[in-house]
């Protein structure tokens, strides 16, 4: 395997371990309603922002990024920014229906 193959592949496990942790167990131990909660108590907490289940799942990736400011290496962070990132994509192509 080149170098270039097994850089896709990781990123293809990266992508992989993501998407089974936010179809799976996280999904089981959180419902599917936990974002959508959080935005809601956000609201409560800020209330003159336009807060949504979208921005608070990139806020949580923002957390997630600036935790590697201090651990590069500490690919649990890295794995959970691509899984809210893509709940935010999610909320956010749910919405354009």
């Amino acid at each position: 395997m080149t170098k270039r193959n097994l850089k896709i592949r990781n990123a293809e496990i990266a992508l992989e371990t993501a998407r089974a942790l936010i179809t799976g167990t996280r999904r089981e131990a959180y419902g599917d309603e936990c974002l959508p909660n959080v935005a809601e108590r956000w609201k409560k907490l800020f209330p003159d922002s336009d807060i949504t289940p979208a921005k608070t799942a990139i806020a949580m990736a923002e957390l997630k990024l600036a935790r590697l400011n201090n651990c590069i290496d500490h690919t649990d962070s890295i794995i959970d920014a691509i899984g809210y990132l893509a709940l935010a994509y999610e909320f956010t192509v749910e919405n354009d229906d």
